[in-house]
Formats: C-alpha cells, structure tokens, sequence
C-alpha cells in the first residue's frame, strides 16, 4: 500500500477552489439584497440568482422554458407553476413568458445568452 506521505513535493497550486469565495472572483457580480421574484395566480415565486446554479445546469438552462423554469425554481414552486400554469391552456401567453424572461435578465444583468452584461462567452 502507497504511502500519502511522499517526500517529493507536489504542484504549486494556483487556484484553491475548496477555499474560493464568489467575493474573490473578479469581474463575478456581488449578490442582490433581494431575489427576482414575481407573483402568479396570487403565489410568490422566487428565482434563484443565475451566479448560484451550478454550471452545467446553467449552460442548459436556456434550452426550453421548462429548463429555464426547472433551474431558477425551487423544486416545488417550479413543479407547481409548470404543471398548474404553464402547460394549462390560456394561462401563460407568450406576452408573460417575455416578461419573465426579460425581467430575469434585467434584474441579474443578464444579456439575451445569459451571460453577465460585459462578461464574454
């Protein structure tokens, strides 16, 4: 059995991401005082902030709206809005979908590929 103590040093680590903080990432945008959130049919809905979903999930996410909504919600409240709001007929026309998208996008500064205003790709 190998021994963890080994006498020969290893790389000089630039970047220790189990101690990164999203503070220390420059050009990363601080986090807003409050949510995106918006409220339907009377319930609140709070999206999560677009700098906290994890990456491959965020790459994705822009797919389809269900994607979109599946990311930026909580499980429940996206279970909720897909299956009782957004797949009911007559319930989300394009015209809400925009104004959702748009004000996501707004809100986080956000361009219309997601990224951060500023930021490249």
């Amino acid at each position: 059995m190998a021994s963890n103590n080994s006498s020969t040093p290893g790389p000089k680590i630039q970047l220790n991401l189990d101690t990164l903080t999203r503070e220390q990432v420059r050009g990363v945008p601080k986090p807003k005082p409050e949510p995106f959130a918006i409220s339907i049919e009377g319930r609140p809905l709070v999206f999560i902030d677009p700098i906290e979903i994890d990456a491959p999930v965020l790459m994705r996410m822009e797919e389809t709206p269900e994607r979109f909504f599946r990311a930026a919600l909580s499980t429940e409240d996206a279970d909720w809005f897909l299956n009782d709001v957004f797949f009911e007929p007559g319930k989300m026309p394009g015209w809400r979908l925009s104004a959702i998208m748009q004000g996501y996008q707004d809100y986080y500064g956000l361009d219309a590929q997601g990224n951060a205003r500023g930021s490249r790709r």
